[in-house]
């Protein structure tokens, strides 16, 4: 299974604390390799709240948040 697929696997599964956002998975634009090939960075958020932030060149984790329990 691609790297990418189980993280988002991970993190949109979720935990038992409620918070009011909602799953999702949104793509920017992160720029333009020297050959031309467009890199993107996907941020995958889940139910509660924790924010994943991935390139799609090398699946590098730019940025981790996760909320506390309060």
């Amino acid at each position: 299974m691609h790297k990418l697929s189980i993280l988002t696997a991970m993190l949109l599964a979720g935990t038992t604390m409620t918070h009011a956002a909602t799953p999702s998975i949104t793509v920017k634009p992160f720029g333009k390799l020297p050959d031309g090939q467009k890199a993107d960075l996907y941020t995958l958020t889940n139910k509660s709240g924790a924010v994943a932030t991935i390139s799609n060149y090398g699946g590098i984790v730019t940025s981790l948040t996760m909320p506390d329990r309060n």
